[in-house]
């Protein structure tokens, strides 16, 4: 039987955290987590231009998604597609089979039409002013972003 799990939240709220952890308890073997940020639409580069963030769900290939989920559910493997956070570039898919349990884990993860394929879900919501610590610690100093870019982004969000 397969159970997929989903892990949702802001960004930098912990979802990675709480993915981890629950690997961690269960064991790498029986789990295997989907980064939603794989399935954005445009790059770092490119949002830059847009001006759009992942936070809008148009800004994301939800309907791919979608279909990666009904495909797991039914045993199929699929070919996620990831970013790369380092580079802000879209690094090839890779090869996904599933797993008695998968942990979905993004901005998305709760969208109403992935509701019917979850068996359970996480949201995490820390306090505003440890979360806005946490991302700027993580994107600035892992990520390679621009302290005064990144702190207008987290005011548009």
């Amino acid at each position: 039987m397969l159970s997929i799990c989903a892990t949702s939240g802001d960004s930098a709220s912990g979802k990675t955290t709480y993915s981890n952890g629950i690997t961690r308890l269960l064991r790498d073997d029986l789990v295997k987590t989907i980064e939603l940020d794989g399935y954005h639409k445009e790059d770092r580069e490119q949002r830059q231009i847009s001006g759009r963030l992942p936070l809008d769900p148009d800004a994301n290939h939800l309907s791919l998604l979608l279909d990666h989920l009904k495909a797991l559910k039914q045993g199929q493997a699929i070919e996620v597609p990831l970013y790369n956070h380092r580079t802000g570039k879209f690094d090839p898919p890779i090869p996904f089979s599933p797993a008695p349990i998968i942990i979905i884990e993004g901005l998305h993860a709760l969208y109403p039409e992935f509701l019917p394929f979850l068996d359970f879900s996480i949201y995490v919501d820390p306090d505003r002013e440890v979360k806005w610590q946490w991302k700027s610690e993580r994107d600035v100093k892992k990520r390679g972003h621009r302290a005064e870019e990144l702190a207008e982004e987290m005011l548009q969000r």
